[in-house]
């Protein structure tokens, strides 16, 4: 496998855009231009998040390439476990949880709603498609619920359930499970407690059940 020639110079623009900003950056700085610094910092922002998004798109199809000879040049190893951590556990008969990294992350800027969306498609799509295809789902009203897990809430901690981040989970879920999100079959639960550890975690229920599961969860602690 090579990689493309129109790949190679979209990665060589980006960076040379990156150095460009960061210059302007740098010099904005020592001359304490505001409006300067605010402008490099989303020129840095922009092209940073479109050269990371074209990585990890590369990071997830290397393991699925190869030479003239059709011999894998990437260790099937690499293909994404270890740089996305994810958890899969079957609590009962169409009863799921999934464990993320947290997606409110104790920042104030969120990525772009596109940028979110081939993100986590990209990380979490290909394992989550296999878990269910394993799994099977056999339809029926479901609730995804939303469990955002904090070592320790302070009042900086920015507590965003609205964010761009599980609206983009909740499109791929659906997607693999080959379900609406109409209000008839879906329904969206989100909430967070202090927990000791950052993390998200994600249930995905049949709407009957999930009064008992989350009273489970939430009494166990």
């Amino acid at each position: 496998m090579t990689m493309l020639s129109n790949d190679y110079q979209e990665i060589k623009r980006l960076i040379e855009k990156l150095s460009l900003f960061g210059k302007k950056l740098e010099d904005a700085a020592q001359s304490r231009d505001i409006r300067g610094q605010y402008t490099a910092c989303n020129g840095l922002a922009e092209r940073a998040e479109k050269l990371a998004v074209m990585m990890r798109s590369m990071v997830r199809d290397f393991p699925f390439q190869s030479d003239e000879d059709g011999i894998f040049l990437v260790p099937e190893r690499f293909a994404g476990e270890e740089s996305a951590p994810v958890e899969f556990s079957v609590l009962g008969q169409n009863t799921f949880r999934i464990k993320l990294p947290p997606l409110l992350p104790k920042r104030r800027h969120h990525p772009s709603a596109p940028t979110a969306r081939q993100w986590y498609e990209t990380m979490y799509g290909s394992r989550l498609y296999a878990f269910f295809e394993e799994h099977s789902w056999t339809g029926g009203a479901f609730t995804i619920w939303y469990h955002h897990c904090y070592k320790e809430i302070r009042k900086s901690t920015v507590k965003d359930f609205d964010n761009l981040e599980t609206k983009a989970l909740t499109d791929l879920f659906c997607r693999c499970l080959h379900a609406d999100d109409h209000p008839e079959q879906f329904s969206c639960f989100v909430d967070g407690c202090e927990t000791g550890e950052d993390c998200t975690e994600v249930y995905i229920v049949p709407r009957s059940r999930f009064a008992q599961l989350y009273t489970e969860i939430t009494e166990r602690g």
